[in-house]
């Protein structure tokens, strides 16, 4: 049995079932964050800062196991054999020694890995943002304005990456734009001209500039360090270090953690893991695609998302954005099926 799931495992295409995952993640995940909203249709009924920590909580527990699974299957933890070699069935078990290195702080480990707090930060500022987003907005909505990121993942990847805009790149960002645009129009001239208020917009934009921001760094990161685990490992525990303030100062005070899971209920453990599960994924994406790959997918979860929400919540949608849907999924696959990717061995222009 173990052979035959093994074989399988060898014969998966990971990065077609990431993405395939982080779509899926991402149709799902602002649907149950709308499900936590309170009467006012505003706050929500738990402390988001709770919800951000426990995240990260969750996701540097997920990595740490997976250094430790494969260094494991690596040989190069586990058993001391008597006679000095490692992974021999013989011997004085190690493991935990290993795992407790693991987590020591030395100079090389800083050295290495200690560059990954700056996504770790940028990403805590995003989370913060994207809560905020869907105060204002509904999930529908906040995917529309998601797709903003594309502009600015394709940009920073043609300015930091030197990766070309071909005409046919632009064409697409262009009907993107417009597909945009066309969804937030309230289909008068005269009044209110758009959907969502001046706020909304700034939050939405700003949210999608932080994470195309932290989406480039990462990916340069990942490119210059060779171990995908243990890099999250150390940026999951960044993550935690950074949202435990917030955390603190929003529930009064140290004496007040006590009350960090008030209003949580089944919904929104599911939230936690549906959200977990999306922030792992999209990490494989970025790994073994490209930021502009993780930006196709988010921005691939519109329609379902627009779909779901008007059967769970009856969130009508104006004809304008019913068709600016497959403008804007149309651009989407235009722009993905350009060619002229950006090889392996491209050198970063501006980032050292």
């Amino acid at each position: 049995m173990g052979s035959r799931l093994g074989r399988v495992a060898e014969g998966m295409n990971w990065g077609i079932m990431s993405i395939v995952l982080v779509v899926c993640f991402n149709t799902v995940s602002p649907l149950l964050r709308e499900a936590t909203k309170g009467s006012r249709g505003k706050d929500f009924r738990m402390n988001p800062n709770s919800v951000m920590f426990l995240e990260e909580v969750l996701k540097y527990l997920i990595t740490l196991g997976c250094v430790v699974f494969v260094e494991v299957g690596e040989g190069k933890w586990g058993r001391e054999a008597q006679g000095g070699a490692k992974g021999n069935r013989r011997g004085r078990w190690t493991g935990l020694q290993d795992v407790l290195r693991l987590l020591q702080i030395n100079a090389e480990s800083v050295q290495a890995y200690m560059p990954f707090g700056i996504p770790a930060f940028l990403y805590s500022i995003q989370g913060a943002l994207l809560w905020a987003c869907l105060r204002y907005m509904d999930p529908a909505s906040y995917q529309l304005m998601n797709s903003v990121k594309l502009f600015m993942t394709g940009t920073m990847q043609h300015v930091f990456l030197g990766q070309r805009l071909t005409s046919r790149k632009l064409q697409a960002l262009v009907g993107l734009a417009l597909g945009i645009l066309l969804g937030q129009w309230t289909g008068s001239t005269a009044g209110k001209l758009w959907q969502l208020t001046p706020k909304a917009y700034a939050l939405s934009l700003t949210c999608s500039l932080v994470s195309s921001t932290a989406s480039i760094m990462l990916k340069y990161l990942y490119r210059e360090r060779s171990s995908f685990n243990e890099g999250n490992m150390w940026m999951y525990g960044f993550g935690a270090f950074f949202r435990f303030f917030p955390l603190v100062k929003s529930v009064g005070g140290l004496g007040g953690l006590h009350t960090m899971l008030d209003g949580f209920d089944s919904i929104v453990l599911l939230m936690l893991l549906v959200s977990t599960g999306a922030h792992l994924f999209t990490a494989a994406v970025v790994r073994f695609h490209s930021p502009l790959t993780k930006s196709f997918c988010t921005a691939t979860a519109m329609p379902t998302t627009a779909l779901l929400s008007f059967i769970l919540f009856h969130q009508t949608r104006s004809i304008q954005y019913i068709i600016s849907l497959p403008i804007v999924c149309f651009s989407i696959v235009r722009y993905a099926t350009s060619g002229d990717g950006l090889p392996l061995d491209t050198p970063w222009k501006v980032l050292p």
